[in-house]
């Protein structure tokens, strides 16, 4: 029952990520702190565990190392769901590139002259492409970088590995901190004495 609220969470995470990248423009997943750390990966490889754990907390069974396994496995498909999803959704309309449907599918385009845009094209058209937005204070520069392939590249699997942390790190979030008792099957609630 746990793997059925798990996967509701991951469909949740790629929805609410998917409609954040369409109609405001912006990646989440994408969020870095000083060009390296994941922030936007680990929430969003948390969000996608998390059922797991509520679950394990309303049901009162005691969280175990295969329900972290299985949360991290959760983010890990989330990552690449996340990433299918955006090329999934990657039209072209008037030569702009949007992820609202509107136009024709980007697999109907070549990639470098010589191939359809398929999912492993459309990443490496991502690794060439890319660019950051420096923020400093929460507020942005308002102009973009391109560091190259390489740098877009790395960036992308310590991306992947922020899903996986966030992903092994949300059950001590949810449940973490709660003693559970293992005689009368339970999560102990704190009380505070007068």
């Amino acid at each position: 029952m746990f793997i059925f609220f798990g996967l509701i969470s991951l469909l949740l995470t790629i929805l609410a990520d998917y409609l954040i990248m369409a109609f405001i423009g912006i990646s989440v997943h994408s969020f870095t702190l000083w060009f390296i750390l994941p922030i936007g990966g680990a929430i969003l490889g948390a969000f996608c565990g998390k059922g797991i754990f509520l679950y394990l907390k309303h049901a009162n069974i005691k969280a175990t190392a295969k329900h972290t396994i299985t949360s991290a496995i959760l983010a890990f498909i989330g990552f690449w769901a996340i990433n299918y999803f955006a090329y999934f959704s990657t039209y072209v309309d008037d030569e702009s590139i949007n992820n609202t449907f509107k136009g024709e599918h980007i697999s109907n385009y070549m990639y470098n002259d010589t191939e359809p845009f398929t999912f492993k094209n459309y990443l490496e058209f991502q690794f060439e492409t890319s660019e950051s937005v420096v923020s400093v204070g929460g507020h942005s520069s308002g102009s973009s970088i391109s560091f190259g392939k390489g740098y877009n590249k790395t960036s992308f699997y310590i991306t992947m590995l922020g899903f996986i942390i966030g992903g092994l790190t949300v059950g001590s979030t949810v449940v973490g901190d709660k003693s559970y008792c293992d005689k009368c099957k339970k999560y102990m609630k704190e009380k505070k004495a007068l």
